[in-house]
């Protein structure tokens, strides 16, 4: 059904990772539900592996301590934020790029600087496969914006998601928002590599962008970062760490009451 037949906007939500919309943009599909506006989530890495591990996939099991299967717990995770949430998702499965080999067997991305650098050219083809999903979710959905990362963590994933959104963007007039993945917006995550929100823009070939700022219940974004406690540890150090964190940053960008930004760049705004 498309956005048309119930004169209501409709909203498709690109996530990289298991809690990377939830983590960024539950406020503001909170309130979009709110209103009866439809909301999908299509979420990209979220299938284990099936090869031997490499040390940093390894590293990673250690850290999400769940077992030798944990994408099939973080779906599980995704789901309840997805109920939480009141929203319609996909899970696509692929393979985040800690799992990921080349051609001869080898790991694409073998270290924590490889994770966070470059997107290797032998990677093309899940570039492609992407993009030909995003294709064909805005022909199924006709959705009346578009929402994917600005890609501040340059984490090779999210790097690949919004390669493959340009991609599949070509000649398109579609809306298109990019939401600040949370918590790499703060400037302090990963400690390898952080980066600011203007950089990221910069950097992922988005700048000059225009913000917007969504006011927003806080407690939408509590409740649904609290339905990922695997990823807790590993990003926040505790539940604590991250309260104290996400409510720091939405109060920054709402200059004193919660809120989220969004971003419109202005190669969008230029299209003929």
């Amino acid at each position: 059904m498309s956005a048309n037949a119930t004169d209501k906007p409709s909203h498709l939500y690109l996530s990289p990772h298991l809690d990377d919309v939830p983590f960024s943009c539950a406020g503001l599909i909170a309130r979009q539900r709110a209103q009866d506006q439809r909301v999908v989530v299509v979420t990209y890495f979220t299938a284990d592996s099936d090869t031997e591990l490499s040390a940093l996939a390894q590293r990673f099991h250690v850290v999400w301590d769940r077992g030798p299967q944990p994408y099939a717990w973080r779906r599980t995770e995704d789901k309840a934020a997805m109920e939480l949430l009141k929203v319609e998702f996909s899970h696509e499965g692929m393979h985040d790029a800690i799992y990921r080999l080349d051609g001869s067997g080898k790991p694409l991305y073998p270290t924590m600087e490889t994770l966070f650098g470059s997107v290797r050219s032998d990677d093309s083809k899940t570039i492609e496969s992407i993009a030909v999903s995003i294709r064909q979710w805005i022909e199924i959905l006709d959705p009346s914006f578009l929402y994917i990362p600005v890609g501040i963590s340059r984490s090779v994933d999210h790097q690949v998601v919004v390669l493959a959104a340009k991609r599949a963007l070509q000649g398109s007039r579609i809306a298109l928002k990019l939401y600040e993945e949370f918590p790499y917006a703060t400037g302090h995550f990963p400690k390898e590599r952080p980066m600011s929100v203007d950089q990221g823009l910069a950097q992922s070939g988005w700048a000059p962008a225009y913000p917007e700022i969504a006011q927003i219940d806080l407690s939408a974004r509590v409740a649904a970062a609290r339905c990922y406690p695997s990823q807790l540890a590993e990003i926040f150090g505790d539940e604590q760490a991250m309260l104290d964190q996400l409510r720091e940053y939405l109060y920054l960008v709402g200059e004193g009451v919660p809120a989220e930004r969004y971003w419109t760049p202005w190669r969008r705004n230029r299209e003929p």
